[in-house]
């Protein structure tokens, strides 16, 4: 738990986090000239430097979600503790198996949040998995596309930002219930 309060407060107080604000896709043209997509909001740099941290809450080997709820299930914590996280961590889930807010088709299928996430984070940002970099290098062909998803990419992390900030809170109280037990 204290682990992942660590890596929370690190994300949480990020430039990711800070230029978030007015973040999205401005998509111009004129007629006879190229369409040109511009995405505003946490820059390459802001973005790399939240994966790097991101990656502790979605990888198993890390304190991730999935990791944590050894210790919310085993520990001597509250009943309305332990479902609290059990509920965080679903609605957390059930927003990954979504679609984004903008639908984007690609060869005939929309990915989901965790598709997206999954082809940022695996495919080109931390990692070169062959699967996701051969989409995620598909995508970067068609600008205005990538544009988009990358929008949708920092829209995620940030969604998954909020849920870190509530896993931190319950953390905290959890904590506290652990030490005043142990006195």
């Amino acid at each position: 738990m204290k682990v992942f309060n660590e890596k929370a407060d690190k994300l949480l107080g990020s430039n990711f986090i800070k230029n978030m604000i007015g973040s999205g896709v401005r998509i111009s043209g004129k007629v006879g000239e190229p369409v040109i997509a511009e995405r505003t909001g946490p820059s390459e740099e802001n973005i790399d430097a939240a994966v790097l941290t991101l990656r502790f809450f979605i990888q198993d080997n890390e304190a991730s979600f999935r990791r944590l709820s050894c210790p919310y299930a085993s520990l001597p914590l509250s009943k309305d503790l332990k479902e609290s996280f059990l509920h965080n961590r679903k609605v957390l889930n059930d927003f990954l198996d979504q679609y984004p807010g903008i639908r984007i088709e690609i060869d005939g299928e929309i990915p989901t949040n965790r598709e997206i996430l999954y082809v940022f984070v695996y495919g080109g940002l931390a990692h070169a998995t062959p699967d996701k970099k051969k989409v995620y290098d598909s995508w970067r062909v068609n600008s205005i596309m990538f544009a988009l998803l990358q929008n949708e990419f920092t829209l995620i992390i940030y969604s998954i930002l909020q849920v870190v900030a509530y896993t931190k809170n319950l953390n905290e109280k959890a904590m506290a219930e652990l030490s005043g037990a142990a006195r």
